[in-house]
């Protein structure tokens, strides 16, 4: 009978133990459905070769602050403004961009040309007449396509937003018609069309990137340069020239594009969210760079002789660079140039 007792206790303690685990389990595994582990926000490094506090600079803060404000928490955005990742040179922050090295840049026209000949579109002389002009062509048809033909090269189009008017300094006399800058030394971007046009004007050109433009201009190496005025005002070009003239010969719109493979990685609901974001943006950036035009044309004409050119002024320049668009029209194709509404 004693060893019966022994052999029930035995048992008893046996099943008391088991119910104690069965217990102890079900406890740590109701804790741990209820106890969800915050999924780790997106990590969004953002590249900006412009200058802190310029048009571009408030357009990706304001970008980011609508990203943020749409899906709270889900994004960590690392920002690199005043050209930090690549020495203000907008090649390599392309090549940054497409290997995924940076995941959202802003970039000109004249980058995407280098690789795709269909963006020399936007190189184009007196393109268009009109600011207004310029933006419906952004905001419709014509932006919407180019912004489809950056898919094939490894990047999502966003949004076109706006670096706006170019115009031309000099330093060694002012220039007011075509005639007048034969001869002159002009930087411009590493851009055919834009190589082509100064050519075509008997200018002789200067390839140079951002970061070396200063010094270019102040050592003589080049005799003037062309940009929008925020530019001009903001990297200092007017210590190194002494006349500007309003020549608008350009309007560049500025490509908001993110790396495509990261972009197409990223929750649906966040690549809305990215976009809306850099859509609703570009009204924002484009009262920006209208604000540092007339800003900064105000504090320009006290450190520059200012030409301000006349609507015959004007004819003269595009009789001048008439010939450019024959010349690139083979190479844009005629599926870009329709969207224009160009024969």
């Amino acid at each position: 009978m004693r060893k019966l007792g022994v052999i029930l206790l035995s048992i008893m303690l046996v099943f008391t133990v088991l119910g104690c685990g069965k217990s102890g389990t079900s406890t740590e595994t109701k804790g741990a459905e209820t106890q969800s582990t915050p999924a780790q926000p997106i990590k969004i490094k953002v590249g900006c070769d412009n200058t802190s506090g310029g048009p571009w600079d408030q357009g990706f803060k304001e970008f980011m602050r609508l990203v943020e404000q749409k899906a709270p928490g889900r994004i960590q955005f690392q920002y690199y403004p005043d050209g930090q990742l690549s020495n203000n040179d907008q090649r390599v922050t392309m090549e940054m961009l497409q290997t995924g090295s940076i995941h959202i840049a802003a970039l000109l026209p004249s980058i995407y040309e280098q690789f795709d000949r269909r963006w020399q579109i936007y190189g184009m002389p007196y393109l268009f007449k009109t600011t207004e002009e310029a933006r419906a062509s952004c905001d419709g048809e014509a932006g919407k396509y180019m912004l489809s033909l950056l898919e094939e090269k490894g990047i999502h189009g966003l949004a076109l937003w706006e670096q706006g008017w170019r115009h031309l300094t000099t330093s060694k006399k002012p220039v007011r018609l075509p005639p007048d800058i034969k001869g002159m030394k002009i930087r411009v971007m590493d851009s055919p069309s834009f190589i082509e046009m100064m050519k075509e004007l008997g200018a002789l050109p200067l390839v140079t990137s951002m970061g070396e433009l200063y010094t270019a201009l102040q050592q003589g190496a080049a005799d003037g340069q062309e940009n929008p005025l925020t530019t001009i005002y903001r990297r200092k070009l007017y210590e190194a020239q002494d006349y500007l003239t309003l020549t608008r010969h350009v309007y560049n719109p500025l490509i908001i594009g993110a790396n495509k493979k990261f972009y197409d990685s990223l929750p649906a609901d966040i690549q809305k969210v990215l976009t809306e974001a850099a859509l609703e943006t570009v009204a924002f950036e484009r009262k920006a760079n209208d604000n540092e035009d007339t800003k900064f044309l105000a504090e320009l004409k006290k450190e520059l002789e200012v030409i301000e050119l006349t609507d015959a002024d004007i004819n003269q320049w595009k009789e001048a660079t008439k010939n450019i668009l024959p010349k690139f029209k083979d190479t844009i194709g005629q599926d870009v140039l329709g969207k224009f509404g160009i024969k």
